[in-house]
């Protein structure tokens, strides 16, 4: 089965934000996600949403939430999202900026942690 065009606009607007990360961001892309065993991609157009991080294999989406993230409509979108994301089988990690920033070593533990045992659950699925 062909995999459906991605959407040129989402497209074009995830390579503008893998250009102009936030330092959060990138920390975490190049302190962490490139050195784990998985591949990660960065702002994956996989799905109708650009996600911040995500792992494939693992079916594993990681976001890195700003300020944007804490008022009311910010929240009811995040959780409409994750819901949409987990419908597809996804599993929604999220950190704020503050975690990047004070507990990166935690952060970093964490992702490996879920990562690693979301790969094992995605290969038993397929036995």
């Amino acid at each position: 089965m062909k995999p459906k065009p991605l959407n040129p606009t989402l497209k074009k607007r995830a390579r503008n934000m893998r250009k102009c990360m936030t330092p959060q961001e990138s920390r975490m892309w190049i302190y962490c996600l490139k050195r784990l065993p998985f591949h990660f991609r960065r702002q994956d157009v996989a799905s109708p949403f650009i996600a911040d991080f995500t792992c494939r294999k693992a079916k594993l989406v990681i976001e890195i939430d700003g300020s944007q993230h804490y008022s009311d409509c910010g929240k009811s979108y995040d959780e409409w999202r994750s819901g949409k994301l987990n419908e597809k089988g996804y599993m929604v990690l999220r950190f704020t900026n503050e975690d990047i920033e004070k507990r990166f070593d935690i952060v970093c533990d964490m992702t490996l942690k879920v990562t690693e045992a979301r790969v094992k659950e995605m290969e038993n699925r397929d036995e």
